[in-house]
């Protein structure tokens, strides 16, 4: 997934982790923008991760990538913090088609657009 987001010119990649707990140890240090999730990680499952995340970073944008989607009720993803949901059957492609369009929302809710 990183070298496919490296290729991408209008994204920045700050670093990447192995596993929820990692996640959070990083994202803590880099504050990004958006922070990508699978639900299927080690030590930490990505909504699990997200809660903590949301709590720290109540800006960042918090998106799960997975194959679970089905699964995973809206409700529960927003009682956590998730902004988005998106199924891997949608490809790198389609995730990326639906963080941009969660930034531009985002940018235009801060003022940014």
């Amino acid at each position: 997934m990183r070298g496919f987001f490296e290729t991408l010119s209008q994204w920045k990649i700050v670093d990447e982790a192995g596993d929820g707990v990692e996640a959070i140890r990083i994202a803590q240090l880099l504050k990004p923008d958006v922070i990508l999730l699978d639900f299927s990680m080690p030590k930490l499952n990505g909504i699990k991760a997200a809660s903590v995340l949301k709590k720290m970073l109540p800006r960042t944008q918090v998106v799960v990538f997975t194959v679970f989607d089905d699964a995973l009720s809206s409700r529960i993803c927003l009682s956590v913090g998730v902004d988005l949901v998106v199924s891997k059957a949608e490809g790198l492609s389609g995730l990326v088609n639906a963080v941009q369009e969660i930034m531009r929302i985002d940018s235009r809710i801060n003022g940014q657009a």
